[in-house]
């Protein structure tokens, strides 16, 4: 295990793998607020939206983390195409890596706030957060890839 992390982080820069773990501190420090007083819940299950789109983020951190930076990379993203730039770097059994770890990151993030006063454990947050981390890594990030490679085809075509 270890040698596979080791492995991880040395196969991608820190540019890469340190906004992940910037947004998963966030994660656990918003966690970890006792009882939110926010004030009432606009609509029913509101929360989960908020579960939902904290872990899209990082899920597009994730699939981040594999595709490598394309916004430095220029006309090399714009000239392979938007599925070839966001495809994942270093197979498909690292990127099921990281989607293991961000699945168990959600689970430990639930069962901490166990731990937390005014806080409960849901499995309906957990499935939120789940959903969110795969909607991220495999919808968002694509789609996300490709604007960033339009647009920079755009630059280097008026250019």
């Amino acid at each position: 295990m270890r040698r596979m992390v080791l492995r991880l982080l040395g196969m991608f820069p820190s540019r890469t793998w340190l906004p992940v773990l910037v947004w998963a501190a966030a994660i656990m420090a918003v966690s970890s607020i006792p009882s939110p007083t926010i004030g009432p819940p606009l609509f029913p299950g509101c929360d989960k939206i908020a579960h939902f789109i904290e872990y899209s983020i990082l899920g597009i951190a994730l699939r981040r983390w594999t595709a490598g930076d394309l916004l430095s990379s220029g006309a090399r993203a714009a000239a392979r195409g938007a599925r070839a730039a966001a495809r994942p770097r270093g197979g498909h059994g690292i990127a099921a890596w990281l989607l293991g770890g961000g699945l168990a990151f959600a689970a430990l993030d639930e069962a901490h706030q166990r731990f937390i006063p005014g806080r409960t454990v849901s499995i309906w947050d957990f499935a939120a957060n789940g959903c969110g981390l795969l909607v991220g890594f495999f919808v968002a990030w694509p789609m996300l890839a490709g604007w960033i490679s339009r647009g920079e085809a755009g630059a280097v075509k008026r250019q």
